[in-house]
């Protein structure tokens, strides 16, 4: 699979701190591909492509049945939909997740679901990521959950974790493409959903 997102204050001192606490981090695009096996080997099918250029409402704790949403499991913010093509890889929008000061993320911000051909034997995904600020790494893991096991935005923090990005932090500031596959073959015929789990350290 191949996933793709975007997504990251009167005096001289006063102005130095904010432009430290400015920190966005983007996922432009995600894009998710299957590959089949064992008649196509090498094939590989396109199960969800996502610029979010076509969403008109913000992320939300709300849970979505059939849509995107976000979940804050912290007492950080949450992901949120930004719509400056400043910070967009392609398109015009992105998701962003902005830090807090004195609190660390754990905010999860999850996919559609989509369908998992029973033939499949390897799911992978790929995203356009960046940071603001090179200073302050923005940390994240990208996985995939079966849908069947998210029924409310809080049964995201619960799911088992199928890992396709193992949780790493970076510092780029221009964007750079994360990819990354899970071979399991518990999601081959399930409906499953991409996460993508934010978990900066505080003041980052």
């Amino acid at each position: 699979m191949h996933f793709v997102a975007n997504g990251e204050k009167q005096n001289c001192s006063n102005y130095t701190r904010k432009m430290k606490k400015v920190k966005r981090k983007t996922f432009l695009f995600l894009m998710l591909t299957a590959m089949f096996s064992p008649l196509a080997l090498n094939a590989q099918t396109v199960l969800l492509s996502e610029n979010f250029d076509n969403m008109t409402w913000n992320f939300g704790d709300s849970y979505s049945a059939d849509g995107w949403f976000a979940y804050n499991a912290g007492n950080s913010n949450n992901w949120t939909l930004n719509t400056s093509s400043t910070y967009a890889n392609s398109g015009s929008k992105s998701a962003e997740y902005f830090y807090t000061q004195n609190n660390a993320a754990n905010c999860y911000l999850v996919s559609a679901p989509f369908d998992v051909n029973a033939n499949a034997s390897e799911l992978s995904v790929s995203l356009w990521q960046r940071v603001r600020n090179m200073s302050n790494a923005e940390t994240f893991s990208v996985f995939f959950v079966k849908a069947s096991d998210v029924s409310t935005a809080a049964d995201v923090a619960s799911a088992t974790p199928y890992y396709a990005i193992a949780s790493a932090s970076y510092t780029n500031n221009t964007f750079v493409e994360r990819s990354g596959s899970v071979t399991s073959a518990a999601l081959a015929g399930q409906s499953v959903r991409v996460v993508v789990h934010c978990t900066s350290p505080a003041n980052r």
